[in-house]
Order: structure tokens, then sequence, then C-alpha cells
């Protein structure tokens, strides 16, 4: 009994040695993590001059921004590592971001204060298919039309403001909160295990709505479309505009 207290007492000591430690090492730092950040990243950017009508991202780690360019023109930025560099390419009339990350397991390996970037800026237009796909990151699209938008992840959020798709919006997360500002679509569809669902659409629908450990507020059902929200653990509010 006196030995267990004794290597009780000598684990305690050390614990807080260490937070010390760290408390000191962030004071010094001023408490800014990127100051700790093992990811080197450089910013890389292209116009893309071909054109298309789809959109494909398929990331790992990155957030991925989609926004209405100011000039009329595709543009592309990538806040990258040197060794992950972003892949671009057009074929079938769909324009194509992936990753190319060959770095063995243990290079992956270490801290990141901020995740890595995908910015597209899109000429005004009404597209055809934008799938995003992801690990870990956050989704933000402003202002886009397109017939349909699937979004696919793992950890991250997803802010959608002034989105309009002419058949279906689709949002599959593990983890993560969906908020959708003016948003419409004739078919909405989201499922996240862990996150909450809010924001507003500009038409009518027909609500169905499934949350396990949460509130559930939304409008009552009319024409206008489909929203279908399954949650597990997480909060459902919407409304229409």
């Amino acid at each position: 009994m006196r030995k267990w207290l004794i290597w009780n007492l000598v684990g305690v000591i050390f614990f807080v040695i260490g937070a010390v430690i760290i408390v000191k090492t962030l004071f010094q730092a001023g408490f800014n993590m990127e100051n700790f950040s093992t990811a080197q990243y450089v910013t890389n950017a292209c116009d893309m001059e071909e054109a298309f009508v789809n959109l494909s991202v398929k990331g790992d780690m990155e957030d991925v921004i989609l926004v209405t360019s100011e000039d009329g023109k595709c543009h592309l930025t990538f806040r990258e590592e040197e060794k992950a560099r972003h892949q671009v390419n057009v074929e079938n009339d769909t324009l194509i971001i992936t990753v190319a990350d060959d770095r063995p397991w243990y290079e992956k390996i270490g801290f990141w204060a901020e995740n890595p970037m995908v910015t597209i800026a899109l000429p005004k237009a009404e597209y055809g298919t934008i799938k995003v796909e992801n690990n870990v990151g956050d989704v933000q699209i402003t202002d886009v039309k397109s017939q349909n938008l699937y979004i696919k992840g793992n950890t991250g959020d997803v802010e959608l403001t002034g989105v309009i798709a002419g058949e279906e919006i689709k949002i599959d997360l593990n983890t993560g909160d969906v908020n959708f500002k003016e948003c419409d679509g004739k078919a909405i569809y989201v499922e996240t295990v862990t996150g909450d669902v809010t924001g507003s659409f500009l038409s009518g629908k027909r609500f169905e709505v499934k949350t396990n450990t949460g509130d559930a507020e939304v409008p009552d059902s009319s024409d206008g479309g489909t929203c279908r929200v399954k949650t597990n653990t997480g909060d459902v509010k919407l409304e229409i505009k």
C-alpha cells in the first residue's frame, strides 16, 4: 500500500512539472500555436483556362473554400506542404483537384496549427455536379449555383451561404456542424453522427427530421421540395426566409 502511494505521488509530481513546462512554453510563445506547428506550408496559385462544367475536390486534411470570382475567371489557390502538392486537371468536362501525398507514414506525424487550404474562385455560372470529399477539414461555399452538390467528410464543419442547387444537396459527415444561410434545392439531405444542423432556406420544404439526442425546431412542412435531416447527437434548427 505504501509503495503504491509513493508511485502515485511520483506520477503527480511529474504531471505537475510537465504542466508547468507546457504553460511556461506557451506563455513565452505568446500562446501562438503556429509557433509549434511542424508543417511547413507554401502558397501556390494558378488560373484555369480550360472550360469545365463539373467540379470534384478530393482531399485529406484540407479546408475547402468555394467562392465567386470577381473577374469572371477561375482562380485556384493552395496552401500546401512541400511534399503534399495538389494536382489539377480537366477530364470529361470535370475540373478535378486531388492531393499527391506519397510521404511515408512517419513523415505525416506532427502538430498542425492550421490545415492546408484549397480556395477556388469560380466564374458566375450554373455548374453541373460539385463534389467535395475530405477526411478532416471545413468546407465553406458562398454564392455558387449547381445542379447537384455533394459533400462528404469525416471531421469538419460545413457552411453554405447563398448556395442554390437545381436538384439536390447532400451532406454526409461523421463529426461536424452544418449551417445553411439562405440556400435552396429541390431535395436537401443532411446526415451527421455528431453535430448541429442549422440555417435557412428560401422556399418551403417537406421536413423529415430525426435526432436521437438533441432538439428539433423546423417549420411546418409545405410544398417546395424535401429536406431530410438525421443526426445522432445534435440540435436541428431550420427556418424559411
